[in-house]
């Protein structure tokens, strides 16, 4: 699944308030990651909108350097 289509969907839609993004995740490339990441903090600033990221059992590496666009994290301490 692409997420770059979800997150503009998410993004401009104009009753939203702001994104949630539940994560779980053992990572990914780096490259992707980035690309997740980057694209975030873009829509972030296009729409003026705030992103919540909630993480579940698995967060590392690529997982979170995305999260880390976010305004807020939330996790399990175990996460």
């Amino acid at each position: 699944m692409n997420v770059l289509p979800l997150l503009q969907a998410a993004f401009s839609d104009q009753n939203t308030k702001g994104v949630v993004i539940d994560i779980n995740s053992g990572g990914g490339t780096p490259v992707q990651a980035s690309i997740i990441h980057d694209a975030i903090l873009d829509l972030k600033k296009k729409y003026h909108k705030k992103v919540i990221v909630v993480g579940e059992d698995i967060m590392a590496s690529g997982a979170y350097f995305i999260s880390v666009s976010a305004d807020k994290i939330y996790v399990n301490p175990n996460t």
